[in-house]
């Protein structure tokens, strides 16, 4: 009998009530033990669900659920062209993402911590963290320092928060457990046998996360919900910045949270929203998952979907509870503390003795994926009858097994009587218990290796099984399977599994999507041709030269002010070579010609890429969302305590090296009145005024050497020449 493959909701990452978590619980049983289903998890639900991450944390459990991973009744679906968990939880930890973590004792401030799990878990190596268990070598202040936040300020700086030295028993307690947690996570990723292949993203284009919000808003409701509007209003508000990217949206709820102007009732009522969108595209995405809802619905979006808004408006009836308890299941702080789990966790040892008696085996991709309810209760009478004539026929085995013990005891008692022995009865009857023992078991093994296709159990397998046997007989037996009513039950096509062969680098990742953000920056031109990294096969052959030729392409190294990139440029025949080039990150920054009573300001400047001084005119990057104004103003106040007596006027633009930099600096000039000498900032050791005759001066004697500086005098002297033609025509 072939099984479905089912993605449970009810393991979601923020679900992490005690009742959440053993709802999760008790449906990843419902579906192995009674539904006899392959529960299909995504990383995010192993990595970090509350409801398996205190399974896999309890060792009787974590063996039991490794048995059911080997025995394939649970398996997990690769992404993207993520291969194993333990290279999800790499990208998770990474320094520029900010995870949200839901089960693990983690948080994306904790950098020390993150990049020591990541170390742990690219190396396979945890000793590292063993010296911090406890009663390890570790000392507490080192242990104190793992733990510090950073906090990042508006002014680009960072804002250290350290704990408490009253924690340190709690963190070593957290310590232990993610000890324990990464060395399952490494045990798991060495087995390819668990993992299914990610689906063609082809299949999934409109299917993606903004997708199936923008659905939900638009779903033909029909019962008033005061809280739906304000929601959906909440929710398209942040579609741009969010997109398919969750944490996004629950950070961006939790920063509106803090308004108390917003109803914080409507925002829960929001996250609520946002958490099944992002499961329904969980269940999407996994290739011929067994579903509640025909997804051919959602192929077109112009067409009725009575099946999925019948099963949407189920699913959020039921995690909202109508607000109950909302507070403690939605807008929860981040966290890095263990939560003691106290409720009852059911017996998957049930699941795995079920897995001696049937191997299940998934749909062939070849066939259509019925829905969810399809005969489900017949599948689970025949289920149900399938496991009951597999215990009997190994009960029937035991019984022949204890006939051919009886039978060798009565060829004993004849010899018995045959021969006399001068042998004290109790010494007599120990020695023929031994024989009639080894002599059974010999026997009946000798059978099985005659009739490997026969169930026959040896005399001390028929022994130990019996009473487990009956035991599981009759918890079988109990399982009364219920009939899931539905309507429109139609099948959904197979869908196509694409196997990873491939793994991108992650400057390459973040260049892919960078090029998907800022197109306009990524122009194709005949003298130069960027590569097509949207094309899989190019990505592939990008891979390969990085392999081939220690090239590195991507997005290399980005701050506040500078991104550099590695564009890869089109050769010949599929080839490729990298180029390099740095962005401006907020922007292209402004060079200024400070003028006071006649005279030019240079600033003499320590330049720490030449490692020495420069004179040079004030300049500096751009700020986020600043006009080129607004940044003038901001480095004079900065660098000379001065304020512009008039508007400062703008030049031109200058590009200073246009062989590395895309950076078109404006050039403004600025009238001063007065101004201050900050010496130290910025490495300014003093401040000269001059003519422009003298500035001449300087440049023919390589006294200033600056670009940007005699860029911008250079147009200055152009404004000037200008001004004075037109006051002599004038």
């Amino acid at each position: 009998m072939q099984a479905k493959y089912v993605y449970l909701f009810e393991l979601d990452s923020v679900r992490n009530s005690d009742d959440e978590i053993a709802a999760a619980q008790q449906a990843l049983y419902d579906e192995i033990v009674t539904h006899g289903n392959i529960v299909v998890m995504t990383y995010n639900q192993l990595a970090d669900s509350c409801g398996f991450f205190r399974l896999l944390t309890n060792d009787e459990y974590y063996q039991n659920l490794l048995q059911l991973f080997e025995g394939g009744r649970i398996r997990i679906s690769q992404f993207s062209d993520i291969r194993t968990i333990s290279q999800y939880l790499q990208d998770s930890v990474d320094e520029d993402r900010q995870f949200y973590y839901s089960a693990l004792p983690l948080k994306f401030t904790q950098k020390r911590l993150l990049a020591l799990v990541r170390r742990s878990l690219s190396c396979s190596d945890l000793s590292e963290i063993r010296k911090y268990l406890p009663g390890g070598t570790g000392t507490d202040e080192e242990l104190l320092d793992l733990f510090v936040e950073v906090l990042p300020q508006e002014d680009h700086t960072f804002q250290l928060k350290f704990r408490s030295k009253d924690e340190i028993c709690e963190l070593r307690r957290i310590m232990q457990s993610l000890y324990d947690f990464l060395h399952i996570i490494l045990q798991l990723s060495s087995n390819p046998a668990i993992y299914l292949s990610p689906r063609d993203p082809e299949e999934l284009r409109g299917l993606r996360m903004h997708d199936i919000l923008e659905m939900v808003m638009h779903l033909d409701w029909t019962e008033e919900d005061p809280l739906r509007q304000p929601a959906f209003r909440i929710i398209q508000s942040l579609l741009e910045k969010g997109k398919d990217n969750r944490s996004i949206y629950l950070r961006q709820l939790k920063v509106l949270a803090e308004d108390p102007r917003q109803n914080r009732q409507v925002l829960q009522h929001a996250e609520a929203i946002i958490d099944l969108c992002y499961n329904y595209t969980m269940e999407i995405s996994i290739c011929n998952t067994s579903k509640r809802y025909n997804v051919s619905e959602l192929q077109n979006r112009d067409a009725p979907k009575p099946t999925f808004q019948k099963d949407f408006q189920r699913r959020l009836k039921e995690y909202w509870h109508n607000g109950d308890h909302a507070d403690q299941r939605f807008l929860q702080k981040e966290t890095d503390t263990i939560h003691d789990f106290k409720k009852e966790i059911p017996d998957f040892g049930n699941a795995v003795r079920l897995l001696h008696y049937e191997t299940k085996e998934a749909e062939t991709p070849s066939e259509e994926i019925q829905r969810y309810e399809y005969r489900e209760k017949e599948r689970q009478e025949d289920q149900k009858k399938h496991l009951l004539s597999m215990i009997h026929r190994q009960l029937r085995s035991c019984l022949y097994c204890f006939l051919i013990a009886c039978g060798i005891e009565l060829l004993f008692n004849g010899l018995e009587d045959q021969i006399s022995l001068p042998i004290h009865d109790t010494i007599m009857n120990i020695l023929k218990t031994i024989l009639l023992l080894i002599a059974s078991e010999y026997f009946s093994v000798g059978l099985q290796a005659l009739f490997p296709d026969r169930e026959i159990l040896s005399l001390s397998e028929a022994l130990g099984g019996t009473v487990t046997l009956i035991r599981d007989a009759r918890f079988i037996r109990k399982i009364h399977p219920e009939e899931i009513p539905a309507e429109n039950l139609q099948a959904e096509s197979a869908a196509t599994a694409v196997p990873i062969d491939y793994v991108r680098s992650k400057a390459l990742k973040s260049y892919v999507s960078f090029c998907r953000e800022q197109p306009e920056l990524f122009r194709q031109n005949p003298d130069c041709q960027l590569a097509d990294v949207f094309s899989s096969a190019v990505q592939k052959n990008l891979v390969r030269s990085e392999e081939l030729y220690h090239y590195r392409f991507g997005r290399i190294y980005a701050s506040p002010f500078n991104t550099l990139l590695v564009d890869p440029i089109q050769g010949q025949q599929e080839q490729y070579y990298p180029y390099e080039r740095v962005l401006p990150t907020a922007g292209d920054g402004v060079v200024i010609v400070p003028v006071h009573a006649g005279k030019l300001i240079l600033l003499n400047q320590y330049r720490h890429a030449l490692q020495d001084r420069q004179y040079c005119f004030p300049r500096g990057f751009a700020e986020p969302n600043q006009t080129p104004e607004e940044n003038v103003r901001r480095e004079l106040a900065e660098e000379l305590h001065a304020v512009p007596v008039s508007e400062p006027v703008c030049l031109g633009r200058i590009a200073p090296d246009s062989g590395l930099t895309s950076r078109l600096t404006a050039v403004y000039l600025v009238q001063i009145d007065h101004y201050e000498v900050k010496t130290g900032y910025e490495g300014i050791h003093d401040v000269r005024e001059c003519t422009p005759e003298q500035l001449k001066a300087m440049i023919r004697e390589k006294e200033l050497t600056d670009g940007y500086t005699i860029g911008a005098f250079t147009q200055y002297l152009l404004q000037e020449t200008s001004a004075e033609e037109t006051a002599e025509q004038a």
